[in-house]
C-alpha cells in the first residue's frame, strides 16, 4: 500500500496516472520547471505548445540545436499534459487557501508507469506511460527581501547621520568668510593707488599738449619770418 505525503500548511498536491506521455521528455520538462514559480512555468509550457520556445534537452542531447539553447525540441503533447497537472495543483492551492500567485513548484517527479501492448497494426509494441506528481508550496520571498534591504539601509543613514555633525560645517563656515573679508581688504588697497594714477595721468598731459602748442607756433613765426625775407631779397634782385 502507497503512503500518502504528509503535506504542510503551505503545500498543495497534483497527480497525473498512467499519463499517455514520453517519460524522457517528461524529465527534461520536469528538470527545467522545477523551482521556478508556477506562472513562469505555465508560460514556458504554453511557449512550447505553440513552438515559440523549445524546452532544452540536456539528458538525451540527440535533439536539433536551437539558437540560444542548444539542442531542444517542442514536447507538444507531454508539455500540455504537465500544464493540466500544474493548474489542478494550483486550484488545489486556492481551495486550501494559499496564495496562487506566490506559488513555487517545490517538486516535480516523472516516473515510469506500467506499460501495455499496442493493438492492431503496431500489435508487439509497448505504449508510453507515465506518472507524475508536482507539489506546490507558498513562499512570501517579497516579504523577506524588504526586511533585509530595510536593516542595512537604516544603520548606513545612522552612520551618515553621526559622520556629519554641524561643528566642523561652522568652523570652515567662519574660516571661508574671514578669508573673503581679507581678499576684499587686499583688493581694496590695490584699487586705492590706480585711481590716484589716473587722476594724475590727466594732469601731466595738458602741459605736455601745451607745450607742444608753444612749439608748433614758434616754427610758424620763424617759417613766417623766413619767407618774408627771402620774398624781399628776390624782388630786389630783380630790380637792380
Amino acid at each position: 500500500m502507497s503512503k500518502k505525503k504528509q503535506l504542510t500548511e503551505r503545500e498543495a498536491i497534483a497527480i497525473g496516472r498512467s499519463l499517455a506521455i514520453s517519460t524522457k521528455y517528461s524529465k527534461e520538462i520536469s528538470n527545467f520547471i522545477r523551482g521556478k514559480t508556477t506562472a513562469k512555468a505555465k508560460r514556458i509550457l504554453e511557449d512550447a505548445i505553440s513552438l515559440k520556445r523549445a524546452i532544452p534537452m540536456k539528458i538525451s542531447a540527440s535533439a536539433g540545436h536551437k539558437s540560444g539553447i542548444g539542442p531542444g525540441q517542442y514536447p507538444i503533447k507531454t508539455a500540455s499534459a504537465i500544464l493540466k497537472i500544474l493548474k489542478s495543483a494550483e486550484a488545489n492551492a486556492n481551495s486550501k487557501g494559499l496564495n496562487v500567485e506566490s506559488l513555487i513548484i517545490k517538486s516535480i517527479i516523472p516516473n515510469q508507469a506500467s506499460k501495455s501492448y499496442h493493438y492492431g497494426r503496431r500489435r508487439g509494441l509497448k505504449t508510453k506511460a507515465t506518472h507524475i506528481e508536482i507539489i506546490v508550496e507558498e513562499v512570501s520571498l517579497g516579504k523577506k527581501k524588504e526586511v533585509k534591504k530595510e536593516t542595512p539601509k537604516d544603520t548606513k543613514s545612522t552612520e551618515k547621520k553621526e559622520e556629519t555633525k554641524p561643528e566642523p560645517k561652522k568652523e570652515e563656515k567662519v574660516e571661508e568668510k574671514s578669508a573673503e573679508k581679507e581678499n576684499k581688504a587686499e583688493e581694496k588697497k590695490t584699487k586705492a593707488p590706480k585711481t590716484e594714477s589716473k587722476d594724475s595721468e590727466p594732469q601731466a598731459k595738458p602741459k605736455e599738449d601745451e607745450k607742444k602748442t608753444e612749439d608748433k607756433t614758434e616754427d610758424k613765426k620763424w617759417l613766417n619770418e623766413n619767407l618774408y625775407l627771402k620774398t624781399w631779397k628776390n624782388i630786389l634782385s630783380r630790380n637792380t
